[in-house]
Parts: structure tokens; C-alpha cells; sequence
């Protein structure tokens, strides 16, 4: 039966020991761009382990071209959170000297600007370390010689990237994704809803072509945790797609194991001196903070942003919320998001943003609309106070109709 069927066995850790030297490792862009997103040590890691894999890795051209696509942006988005908290730390700092010195005015004892003074200090030594940070880190440019990140990238990777396909060649697989999307055959078809939809099943043909070139195995690491790649049953992942695994034996007499960039790093970290415990952590954070994320764009989707936004102002405006109201609208936002539980406090303050990105898309006015936006934080906070709360009744709870009914009146 497993000869039949082997595309639903799982790899051994001997099946996978009996291939890995003859595999072809090849990696993602969502693999490279993260290593902008971790600190320097990781980064650091993760290249000692690539520059010992140099007989192997290899890197598809989408997978490269997604890179160069994508690595300003990433570097615009990482530069932009120094200046948020650069703002927050100042604005946090001026607020507390303020409580302090109207606490000091109540008392003829305590000296304002003694109390405040180690403070002002303190805060100016923070700022000073984020600005110092944010000018280490890799400018938005062009120029390679000003990207420490780009040009190691560059350099571990030269020679190992796979050929470009002729126009003819990209239009016939672009019409060949089409029609698996609409079947719903992997991959790609999570990404249907993007401008370039079909990046995923171009860097899959390419794959397949290399292996069958060359008749090697592949293990393919990524960032990415999507459904159209990954086989995964009550939030655990097992591995490959099975249809995945069928066709890459059936196009190329090989076989193909899926890596997650944490997994990748405990397995072969240790072989070149890099302790896995001290990046992992990391790298699962970055993972996990992507994964929101993504499921919270999907929410917003065309047309569905202005109807969240509404509810979303609706929820916030409840100041302190009904009881019943709890239960409404913790429900409708967790099946906005697709969740079983409902979101926490971050997750609620993401979809705002995401939400007020997509109608607000001017930066200017995006920040200026943030600020004024500020006093939502407090009703946040006593709302996520309250969810804790009734967290647990969510799944019996029910509102009466006329209950819900009176409540819309109003």
C-alpha cells in the first residue's frame, strides 16, 4: 500500500538522511527577505549555515526575482517601525513628566525637576540608541555597496540561481496556473487575490525543472506557512501537500520535503557550530507576526474593508460595552478573522491600521488620521479587559433575538 500511496507517509528521519546529500536545497524569498527582519546575530547564523551548504542550495529565479521585487519595501516597512517607536517613546515620556509634575504641585515637598531630571535623562539615552540603531540599518537604495544584507546575499548565492523564462515559456505556465486555481490544485492558489498571483506555481516549475535536470531530491525552506504548500491538521503541520509530493515523483522520479525556516535551523544549525536555541525564538516571532498578518489582509479584502471599518468604529465607540454586546461582537470579528477564539487587543488594533491603510492609502494623512486616533487606545484597552472576560462564554452564548433587536433600535 505505501508503494501506491506514499505521497501520505511521511519522510523518516532515515529517508531523509538517505537523500539530503544528493538533495537540491532551495529556498524561498520569503527566506531571504526575513533575514532583514532579524537581529544582526541571527542573520549571522542563518549565513554561516547557508555558506556551509554551498554545494547545494539553490535559489529559483522567481524565488530571486520576488527578492529584488520585495526588498525595498521590507526595508521601508522596518525603518518606518524605528520612527513609530521613536514617536511612542517620546510621547510616553512627555506624558509621565507631566503626571509627575502635577503630582509634585499636590506636595511642597517634592522638587518636580530633581524627580525628573534622571528621567530626562534616561529617555534621551533611549532615543538616542533607537536613532543610533535605525542609521545602522540597511538604507531603502539601490546601491548594493550600502546593504551589508543584500550584498552577503549576493555573494552566497552567485552561481546558484536557476534560469529565467522566455515570455513564451512564463504565458503557457501563467495559463496552466489559471486552470489549477480554479480546480484548487496546489500551489499558489492562496495567492489568487494578488497582483502577481502566480509567483508560487512559476517558482514550482522551475523547481521541477532542476530536479528533473539534474535528478535530485529537493527540500524546499520556507518562511511562508500557507495552505496551498503545507498539509496541516488541528494547527499542526505534517509535511508537503501530498499533491504536492505526487506530481514532484511523477515529473521528476524524486523526492520533495517541505522545511520551515525554524525546523531548517534545528536540523542543520548544529552542523555548522550554530546553537539552534539562540535564533529560533526569533524567527518564530517574525513567523507568527507575518502569519497575522496575512490572515488579517485576506480579511480585508476589495470590498469588504469599508463594512470592517464601520463595525470595527461601531465596537470601539462602547464605552463601557453592554454585556450583550460582548458576545455580538466578539463573535462577528472572530468570524471575520477566521478564528475559533477571539483576537486579542493587538490583533484588533492591526486590523484598524490595516483597515485605515487600505481606505486612508495617502501616508500623510494616514499618520496624521493615527494620531487623532489616539484616544482609542484607552476604549481599547477597557474593551480587551472586558473580552477576557467573557472569553470563555463565546462558544455557548447566545444573544435573544429581542435583546439584539432592541439593541440595533438604539
Amino acid at each position: 500500500m505505501r508503494s501506491q500511496f506514499a505521497e501520505f507517509y511521511k519522510l523518516t528521519d532515515n529517508d531523509l538522511s538517505a537523500i539530503e546529500q544528493n538533495a537540491v536545497i532551495a529556498f524561498d524569498a520569503s527566506f531571504l527577505l526575513d533575514l532583514y527582519r532579524y537581529s544582526e546575530p541571527t542573520a549571522k547564523k542563518m549565513f554561516s549555515v547557508l555558506e556551509g551548504l554551498q554545494n547545494q542550495i539553490w535559489l529559483p529565479h522567481q524565488c530571486a526575482l520576488e527578492f529584488h521585487r520585495n526588498r525595498l519595501s521590507v526595508l521601508g516597512s522596518l525603518r518606518s517601525k524605528h520612527a513609530e517607536l521613536l514617536s511612542s517613546v517620546s510621547k510616553d515620556g512627555e506624558a509621565l513628566m507631566k503626571t509627575i509634575e502635577a503630582g509634585c504641585l499636590k506636595h511642597p515637598l517634592l522638587d518636580a525637576q530633581r524627580i525628573m531630571r534622571p528621567l530626562r535623562d534616561a529617555l534621551a539615552r533611549v532615543e538616542e540608541r533607537i536613532r543610533s540603531v535605525s542609521e545602522k540599518h540597511p538604507k531603502a537604495t539601490l546601491v548594493l555597496e550600502d546593504d551589508p544584507i543584500w550584498q552577503r546575499v549576493e555573494r552566497t548565492f552567485s552561481g546558484k540561481i536557476g534560469p529565467e523564462y522566455s515570455e513564451q515559456e512564463l504565458k503557457k505556465h501563467e495559463e496552466d496556473a489559471r486552470t489549477r486555481f480554479s480546480k484548487g490544485i496546489p500551489p499558489g492558489f492562496s495567492d489568487q487575490k494578488k497582483d502577481k498571483p502566480y509567483g508560487d506555481y512559476i517558482l514550482w516549475r522551475q523547481l521541477l525543472d532542476i530536479c528533473k535536470e539534474r535528478q535530485r531530491p529537493a527540500f524546499f525552506v520556507t518562511s511562508d506557512v500557507k495552505p496551498d504548500w503545507w498539509l496541516e491538521h488541528r494547527g499542526q503541520k505534517h509535511g508537503a501537500l501530498p499533491e504536492l509530493r505526487k506530481e514532484f515523483r511523477i515529473e521528476t522520479g524524486q523526492e520533495f520535503h517541505l522545511y520551515e525556516t525554524t525546523h531548517f535551523t534545528q536540523i542543520y544549525g548544529p552542523r555548522f557550530k550554530v546553537a539552534p536555541e539562540q535564533p529560533i525564538g526569533e524567527i518564530r516571532r517574525i513567523r507568527d507576526e507575518r502569519t497575522n498578518n496575512a490572515r488579517v489582509e485576506h480579511v480585508i479584502a476589495p470590498g469588504r474593508a469599508t463594512e470592517l471599518d464601520r463595525y470595527i468604529r461601531n465596537l470601539l465607540g462602547h464605552s463601557p460595552l453592554p454585556k450583550h454586546d460582548i458576545g455580538i461582537d466578539q463573535a462577528q470579528l472572530a468570524r471575520f478573522l477566521g478564528y475559533e477564539k477571539g483576537i486579542d487587543l493587538t490583533r484588533l488594533r492591526e486590523l484598524q491600521q490595516l483597515v485605515d491603510q487600505q481606505l486612508r492609502p495617502d501616508a500623510e494623512q494616514m499618520r496624521k488620521f493615527m494620531e487623532s486616533e489616539q484616544a482609542r487606545t484607552d476604549k481599547l484597552r477597557l474593551a480587551a479587559e472586558q473580552f477576557r472576560s467573557f472569553e470563555e462564554q463565546l462558544g455557548s452564548y447566545r444573544v435573544p433575538e429581542d435583546a439584539t433587536k432592541a439593541h440595533k433600535d438604539q
